[in-house]
């Protein structure tokens, strides 16, 4: 399996109704940021002249008939001959796929069993100019689809022009996204000849390593970080830094539902220097609810000796009920 480029199965109707005929593509090794991952993409096929709208789920089953393996029910308008196809390009890593303990569960006389089950959405087609779909659904298609593009435009560097370079890696990114989501590369990068970034179409960033920006980068396209549960505190510093709202909201929630009470100090001075109000506030809420218990444990005294000298600590003494 490892050596094939795409596997397709046969087609397959949805319903004996509506007569649409379908078919499942499967790229074993699809390469997503340096790493392999199974992708599975819906087609629709045959002579369709009208769009589509319909949901799907893959599911990929063990060797009992379970699935094991189940990505979300996913929406998509299938157009042809624009848009014909739609999926998930991150199923599962193919390595986890192919480890012993998995191979024994999933795979069967060399042979993977995927479902895909598909509904055609208010059980009938729609013509392009007459939607029978609401203005919302249609606007948050649209968007979906912008997303993606989006996305693949970042991904496979199509009509980049500006280079942010940190540690070893040269990142390729579009001046209209930086500077549009913010207004520290906006005056890098927008009409200020000084600006050495202006001048060589190139951001250079040394205080963060080069997977923390890639995972700003990664946020600002798509919304979303891969490392953000490992490297949260660091995002949160690099979107305080660029002023990058959204980025910082989500670093804040995150971290607040991580508060222990080994961190928690770290946590609300951390917080106080990065002008992040919703995580003070869960940190201070932290504190209080456990006061008890913290106040007995050497760790948090010797973590208030350590920040003593920053000012939150006196308004946490201040805030003491």
């Amino acid at each position: 399996m490892s050596d094939l480029q795409e596997i397709e199965s046969p087609v397959f109707p949805e319903d004996t109704k509506t007569k649409h005929n379908w078919q499942l593509s499967m790229f074993p090794k699809k390469k997503v940021e340096n790493k392999d991952y199974i992708a599975l993409y819906l087609s629709i096929v045959g002579g369709v002249t009208d769009d589509v709208k319909a949901s799907f789920q893959f599911s990929i089953l063990n060797t009992d008939g379970r699935a094991v393996i189940q990505t979300s029910k996913r929406s998509h308008i299938f157009s042809r001959p624009n848009y014909p196809y739609f999926g998930v390009r991150k199923v599962t890593s193919s390595a986890g796929l192919i480890a012993p303990e998995q191979q024994q569960q999933l795979v069967a006389n060399d042979s993977l069993k995927i479902l895909c089950q598909v509904w055609i959405d208010d059980g009938l087609k729609q013509k392009l100019g007459a939607p029978n779909i609401s203005a919302e659904e249609t606007s948050r298609l649209w968007k979906d689809d912008l997303a993606n593009y989006i996305e693949k435009m970042y991904k496979e560097s199509i009509g980049t022009d500006v280079t942010v370079l940190a540690g070893t890696s040269n990142f390729k990114a579009h001046k209209a996204i930086l500077t549009g989501r913010s207004s520290v590369f906006a005056a890098m990068l927008n009409n200020n000849e000084n600006m050495l970034e202006m001048a060589t179409a190139t951001v250079t960033i040394t205080d963060f390593d080069q997977e923390v920006v890639k995972g700003m980068l990664d946020y600002l396209y798509t919304g979303q970080a891969d490392c953000m549960e490992e490297r949260a505190l660091e995002l949160l510093q690099i979107a305080e830094k660029y002023e990058l709202t959204g980025l910082k909201g989500h670093c804040e929630y995150v971290i607040s539902e991580n508060l222990k009470f080994e961190n928690v100090v770290m946590i609300l001075v951390l917080a106080h220097n990065q002008n992040a109000s919703y995580l003070k506030s869960r940190a201070f809420d932290f504190i209080n609810m456990n006061k008890q218990e913290l106040s007995q444990m050497e760790s948090f005294q010797a973590d208030v000796k350590t920040y003593s000298a920053s000012e939150i600590l006196a308004e946490l003494y201040l805030a003491q009920p």
